[in-house]
């Protein structure tokens, strides 16, 4: 059984833990998490009883666990968008390589980017692979869509919730509120330092996506604009890069994620569900599907109109001109303008 897949296990053992609160005011996404874990449970007694029953060929299982797979993808981006933000994290603890008993620290580096074991349990194989992601996929998709090289940047990864979950205490985070971050989220950003808890990724592709999709809120950070963007903007452009880098590991699975992604999108728009682009964070918390993909198909669509060079245009010409008026010079229309007609175009569709 490959790695990923003993991981995924693991982590599809947890109870539920989407009682608590992502901030001082605002819910963790209650209703979403839970319909999310619904769907999850019944995939995997969908799972149970096609092994028990004794019937089930290899193409069957194989659908059986990318069905799991893109569920719990879903499930890791809807607490991924409330960490960072809602917990208003301004720095995350330096992070030595760490090695175990008798070992050199695990590090590696490419180019400016380290990637960092940060505890001992994580793999030599998992850094180097992490580095060579990096090496040959992240630097070059981050510099394409944001127009940015990354600057000096750590990347550290967690073999297990216990140390992640240790890291982020000393990181500032409430001890009652971690659990669930342990548990459901695939990667934290504070200004050029990434968290990778490994556990929670997949398979190469995951990671790949993962790791560019951090990187890039990294290189934004770096450029001076990562706090000034539309929470759609940020999040969309992220999106953007690690569906990219994941295309060029596995467009098998880019394109499940894409359906399954889509399909949801669409019934929350068929509901009257959709929220505008502009929607607040305690809204968008609350929504019943992955916001976020919203976000990227608004990013997505205008690059597959007017051609990626122009949405990076659009990002390197913000600290002069402002979100606003960067995106009214590269476009020809109001930003706002835009976030209507999108979300119109959806809910008429």
């Amino acid at each position: 059984m490959k790695a990923w897949l003993l991981g995924m296990l693991a982590v599809s053992a947890w109870s539920g833990t989407t009682g608590g609160s992502v901030g001082p005011n605002l819910p963790v996404p209650v209703q979403q998490i839970q319909q999310m874990e619904q769907q999850l449970l019944q995939d995997w007694q969908n799972l149970i009883s096609l092994v028990q029953s004794g019937q089930a060929d290899p193409a069957q299982v194989n659908q059986a666990l990318r069905s799991i797979s893109q569920h719990m993808r879903q499930m890791q981006s809807v607490m991924d968008q409330a960490e960072v933000r809602q917990r208003h994290l301004r720095h995350l603890p330096t992070v030595t390589g760490q090695g175990g008993a008798g070992q050199t620290a695990r590090t590696a580096q490419a180019g400016q980017v380290e990637i960092v074991a940060g505890d001992a349990r994580v793999p030599a194989s998992a850094v180097r692979e992490s580095a060579q992601l990096v090496q040959s996929l992240s630097t070059g998709v981050v510099h394409q869509v944001t127009g940015a090289s990354l600057k000096k940047t750590q990347v550290v990864l967690f073999s297990s919730p216990q140390t992640y979950g240790r890291a982020l205490e000393k990181a500032g985070v409430p001890a009652g509120e971690i659990d669930s971050i342990v548990q459901e989220t695939g990667g934290l950003t504070v200004d050029n330092t990434v968290w990778i808890p490994l556990y929670n990724v997949q398979n190469e592709a995951d990671l790949a996506n993962v790791l560019t999709h951090e990187l890039t809120h990294a290189a934004l950070n770096e450029a001076g604009i990562g706090d000034s963007l539309p929470t759609w903007v940020n999040e969309g452009t992220a999106w953007l890069a690690g569906m990219m880098a994941e295309q060029q590991v596995s467009p098998q699975e880019v394109e499940r994620l894409a359906s399954a992604s889509d399909a949801q999108l669409q019934q929350a728009a068929a509901s009257g569900a959709l929220l505008p682009l502009t929607a607040s964070e305690s809204d968008i918390l609350q929504a019943s599907y992955n916001v976020e993909w919203e976000d990227y198909r608004a990013v997505q669509s205008l690059v597959a109109k007017y051609g990626l060079a122009k949405w990076t245009a659009f990002l390197q010409g913000i600290p002069s001109s402002g979100v606003s008026g960067s995106f009214s010079q590269v476009y020809g229309i109001s930003l706002q303008a835009y976030e209507q007609q999108f979300v119109n175009g959806l809910t008429t569709a």
